[in-house]
């Protein structure tokens, strides 16, 4: 699986910005799916410090390549489609 170029990282920084502003303000919404937007919303935190960290596009749990269609979809996902299997996608 081929690395992310800069301008995938940049296309999928500005994915997440845009997702974490629509789960901030769904935050002030009603309560009855508060509790997964709030940990998606913390997914979402999490790979932007990681393109700041310059690790982004990494598995947390095998370390391979997170493929770009994957992040492109999920651009919060902190796995890969293999170790997916048990984690929120």
């Amino acid at each position: 699986m081929d690395e992310l170029t800069p301008a995938q990282v940049e296309e999928l920084r500005q994915d997440l910005l845009a997702l974490k502003a629509t789960l901030t303000a769904a935050l002030e919404g009603p309560l009855e799916h508060r509790e997964a937007e709030e940990h998606r919303l913390a997914l979402t935190r999490q790979a932007l410090a990681a393109i700041e960290a310059g690790e982004y596009g990494t598995c947390k749990r095998c370390e391979e390549l997170i493929g770009y269609e994957r992040l492109k979809a999920r651009p919060e996902a902190a796995y890969c489609a293999n170790c997916a299997g048990g984690h929120h996608r």
